[in-house]
């Protein structure tokens, strides 16, 4: 949920790849929204935690619209991943691997 990216961390123990989506764009603006009225321009950043031990990845997936995802968006077995989300405009983010 859009609540969960915002809060920072996702953690989870992958025992097979899958693929982690994220909320529309509207649906996070909507999120960002409730604590700043103008949400174009804001940044914010959460970390995907994979305690997995086998060689199963996490990979983020963008949402069917509204979300762009930039360069590598997968998380090893055993390993996490912080990950950086700007709004650059309304109802649209771009989410790059830090």
């Amino acid at each position: 949920t859009a609540a969960q990216l915002l809060g920072g961390v996702l953690v989870s123990v992958a025992t097979a790849a899958f693929a982690l989506t994220t909320p529309t764009g509207a649906l996070i603006c909507t999120a960002l929204a409730a604590v700043n009225q103008n949400v174009i321009g804001i940044s914010f950043e959460f970390t995907i935690v994979n305690n997995g031990t086998s060689t199963f990845h996490i990979t983020l997936t963008a949402a069917a619209t509204g979300v762009t995802l930039s360069g590598d968006a997968i998380v090893e077995a055993g390993t996490s991943s912080t990950f950086r989300a700007v709004v650059t405009a309304a109802d649209t983010l771009v989410i790059y691997k830090t």
